[in-house]
């Protein structure tokens, strides 16, 4: 039997002068975060996901990747 529980998060931002959507999706398993459609301000991008999901990471844990 599978388990169809809900194992995932989106939250979106609005960033940028035209505020434009920023999508953050984080997998509940493995505490991972992937950012949809980074348009603009990365720093604030990842402040953000510090300050949600990552309240003991350090700038080394977060990647960018395209």
């Amino acid at each position: 039997m599978t388990n169809h529980s809900k194992s995932f998060s989106i939250n979106s931002l609005e960033l940028g002068p035209m505020e434009n959507l920023i999508y953050l999706i984080r997998d509940t398993d493995s505490n991972r975060v992937a950012v949809v459609d980074p348009a603009w301000d990365a720093n604030k991008i990842i402040a953000q996901v510090k300050d949600k999901y990552c309240h003991s990471c350090q700038s080394t844990n977060v990647s960018i990747k395209p």
